[in-house]
């Protein structure tokens, strides 16, 4: 008769399928019909091992993931009019046609306000000065070079004053039209993602600080709840 956890290799159980093929047994054997020659309080002695090995095998597998995600500095930029106006840039369709801030990534000799100064003068032609909002945010999502890898991405937020509105130039391989919207309209739903609203939403409250000259109001609905996708981390920098 085999011992506790089974001496014969069919009895052998390494991998999580096979712990978990146990655990399913455990609860559907009726009363004192137990393989590996246990009793009741062995078989659910063993039910309790198990479950907590299923779980720390996922737990492991899942940090490993986590591990191997790769870091991807990225920037997003606001563009302010003084009159009161933010420029949203809708992207092309084959990105999906939604509404943005100026977005991209640093590049490998960059620090962020380069990059953020790039992006702007790329997606707009604008060669304004841009400020840091003093936030930022963290999240995760496949990498677009590698969708089975992870990436985590670290975005700060800046943003930029134009005297008037204007028209920027675009990249056509990356946005098909723009917007100027009274910063007493824009809504969240105007933006595909939460992180665009939330750092309108902050580089504002930023430059209105900065700039007491332009005697904008504390608007209260750039306050309004976010839409429903989550950000993982709000990073003030």
């Amino acid at each position: 008769m085999p011992g506790f956890l089974g001496q014969s290799s069919q009895y052998r159980y390494s991998r999580p399928h096979d712990y978990q093929k146990i655990a399913r047994s455990a609860t559907t054997t009726p009363f004192l019909d137990y393989p590996l020659g246990m009793g009741k309080n062995q078989y659910f002695l063993l039910f309790a091992v198990t479950q907590r090995k299923i779980k720390g095998y996922f737990w492991a597998t899942n940090s490993q993931y986590r591990r191997n995600a790769m870091p991807h500095p990225k920037v997003q930029v606001v563009i302010f009019a003084a009159s009161g106006q933010v420029l949203l840039l809708q992207t092309t369709t084959i990105r999906g046609a939604f509404w943005q801030n100026v977005t991209g990534s640093v590049e490998s000799h960059e620090d962020y306000t380069a990059a953020a100064a790039r992006e702007l003068a790329e997606e707009t032609s604008f060669t304004t000065p841009v400020r840091s909002a003093h936030y930022g945010f963290q999240f995760e999502h496949p990498s677009y070079q590698d969708p089975t890898q992870q990436e985590i991405c670290t975005e700060q937020v800046f943003y930029t004053l134009l005297p008037t509105p204007q028209s920027p130039r675009l990249d056509p391989l990356e946005h098909q039209t723009f917007s100027w919207r009274n910063l007493t309209e824009v809504a969240a739903q105007d933006y595909k993602f939460a992180t665009s609203w939330t750092a309108l939403s902050q580089a504002y409250e930023i430059c209105r600080r900065e700039h007491p000259e332009l005697a904008w109001p504390y608007n209260a609905h750039l306050n309004d709840p976010l839409p429903t996708q989550p950000i993982n981390t709000k990073i003030n920098v």
